[in-house]
């Protein structure tokens, strides 16, 4: 049972779930609409990764924008790319350092040019909260 009182949720999943990428974003603005599609089980390096996203979030995403519609609560997602912020730990082998280190040393094309402040993804969901529409 969803209780009255809720009003907005917000929902955190990943660019790859959403994004065509043979079709590229081009200038299009995603909404609930949109799924990667292209997502193949038999993918290999960065379209594997987007498939896993796929595979997970997609029969997930769609049941929360049903039980949304149902409840009468609004439902919004954000979807952000590779996202890369402060680094907190001292591990030199963490997934986005060696992303990185990799895309500066060319050994790693796979890399995503759209990267993402992890404290912008914080403002965000902060504004996600707090604008009475979800959208900005």
């Amino acid at each position: 049972m969803i209780p009255d009182s809720i009003k907005r949720v917000l929902l955190t999943s990943s660019f790859a779930s959403i994004v065509k990428p043979k079709a590229g974003p081009k200038g299009k603005v995603n909404t609930e609409e949109d799924w990667n599609t292209e997502a193949d089980e038999n993918a290999q390096g960065a379209d594997a990764y987007r498939y896993s996203k796929v595979l997970r979030s997609l029969a997930a995403e769609r049941e929360a924008w049903e039980i949304s519609k149902k409840h009468n609560f609004e439902l919004v997602t954000i979807y952000p790319t590779f996202v890369l912020g402060p680094v907190i730990s001292n591990w030199a082998d963490a997934t986005s350092i060696l992303e990185v280190k990799g895309l500066i040393e060319g050994t790693n094309d796979s890399v995503t040019p759209w990267v993402c402040d992890v404290q912008d993804i914080a403002r965000a969901h902060i504004l996600a909260a707090e604008v009475p529409s979800g959208i900005w």
